[in-house]
C-alpha cells in the first residue's frame, strides 16, 4: 500500500498500471472482464515478472519469493473513515470565513499570518459549525444565515484572549507610559467595568497608534480630573487633543511662512533714504503749452 501524499511510492504503483495499459492492454481486443484478467496474468508472468530487470539485473518473479517472507499481513477489517459533507474555508486577514455569500467570525488569532483552512459543514439545517482541519475540534458555531453579503458575528472573537487581565493591564499601562497615573486610570476602568475590561483595554491599546507622548499625557489628564474613565471617553479626548496639536502646529507653521516672508523684505539704508529727500524739477505749465503749440523744438 502507498503512503498517504507520498509521489515516491504512488509513483511506483501508477508507473505500474501504466506498464500494464501501455504493453498489454493497448493491443488486446476486449472480449470480456475475466478473459481480460485471465490474458493479463499469463503476459505478465512471461514478460514483466518473469524477465530479467534491465536496471537491477534481477528476475522480479524470484525476488518476491523472498520478499514474501517478510510481508505483514492486512487486518481482516479495515477502519475507513467515511468522507463528511463539510468543505474547507480560507481564514482571512480579518479572522472571518466566506461561506455562501455571507462572512462569520472566528477567534481573534486564528489568522496566524499563514494560508491557514479550517473545516465547514452545516449542522441542522440552521447552525454553522466550523472546526480544526487537523483535530476537527469545534471552533465556533454560528446560526445560518440565508440573506446574502451579510457579517455574522460573535463580540467575543473580537477579544484578545491570548494575555491574562494582568498582564494585559501592564501591556496597556506601558502604551500610555507606565506612570503611575496610567496605571490607577486603567485600575479604575477595571473596577468600574470588569466585565468589559478586555474590550475597554482592546480599545485604548488601538487608538495609541501613531499617537504622540504629549497628546496622550494631555487626554489621560483630561480623563482623571473630569472623572471619565472609559475608553469611548479617552478615545474622544485623544481626538480633540491630536485636533489641538494639528491646530497648533498649522498655527505655527504659517506663522514660520510669514516671518520668512517678512525677512525677504530688504530695509531702505542711508543712502536710499537721502534719495528719498531728492525733489525732481518742476517746469512751468507754459513750456508744455508751446511744445503742444509747436512754437517750441520738443527736445527743449
Amino acid at each position: 500500500m502507498c503512503r498517504k501524499s507520498d509521489p515516491e511510492s504512488k509513483g511506483r504503483i501508477e508507473n505500474v498500471v501504466g506498464f500494464v495499459k501501455k504493453n498489454f492492454a493497448q493491443h488486446r481486443v476486449y472480449y470480456n472482464l475475466d478473459k481480460l484478467n485471465e490474458q493479463c496474468l499469463d503476459w505478465l508472468e512471461r514478460t514483466g515478472n518473469g524477465k530479467m530487470h534491465n536496471v537491477t539485473k534481477k528476475i522480479p518473479a524470484e525476488v518476491f519469493l523472498e520478499e514474501k517472507k517478510h510481508l505483514r499481513p492486512v487486518p481482516t477489517t479495515i477502519s475507513i473513515k467515511l468522507a463528511d459533507d463539510s468543505i474547507s474555508r480560507l481564514v482571512r486577514k480579518d479572522n472571518t470565513i466566506s461561506f455562501k455569500g455571507n462572512r462569520y467570525s472566528v477567534p481573534l488569532g486564528t489568522y496566524d499570518g499563514t494560508e491557514k483552512y479550517v473545516k465547514v459543514y452545516v449542522e441542522d439545517k440552521d447552525m454553522l459549525i466550523i472546526s480544526d482541519m487537523e483535530t476537527d475540534l469545534e471552533i465556533t458555531r454560528h446560526p445560518l444565515c440565508h440573506e446574502k453579503g451579510k457579517l455574522i458575528k460573535n463580540n467575543n472573537h473580537g477579544r484578545d484572549r491570548s494575555k491574562g487581565i494582568p498582564e494585559y493591564l501592564k501591556k496597556v499601562a506601558e502604551l500610555l507610559g507606565n506612570t503611575t497615573e496610567a496605571r490607577g486610570f486603567l485600575e479604575r476602568i477595571y473596577k468600574l467595568k470588569p466585565r468589559y475590561i478586555r474590550d475597554q483595554l482592546q480599545l485604548i491599546s488601538t487608538q495609541l497608534k501613531d499617537v504622540d507622548s504629549k497628546t496622550i499625557t494631555a487626554a489621560l489628564d483630561y480623563c482623571r480630573k473630569n472623572k471619565l474613565y472609559s475608553a469611548t471617553d479617552f478615545k474622544d479626548a485623544l481626538t480633540y487633543f491630536a485636533a489641538q496639536d494639528t491646530t497648533r502646529t498649522q498655527v505655527a507653521a504659517s506663522e514660520k511662512e510669514k516671518q520668512e516672508q517678512e525677512s525677504d523684505i530688504k530695509m531702505l539704508d542711508e543712502k536710499d533714504i537721502l534719495n528719498l529727500k531728492i525733489k525732481p524739477q518742476i517746469r512751468d505749465v507754459k513750456v508744455y503749452q508751446q511744445i503742444v503749440s509747436k512754437e517750441m523744438p520738443c527736445n527743449n
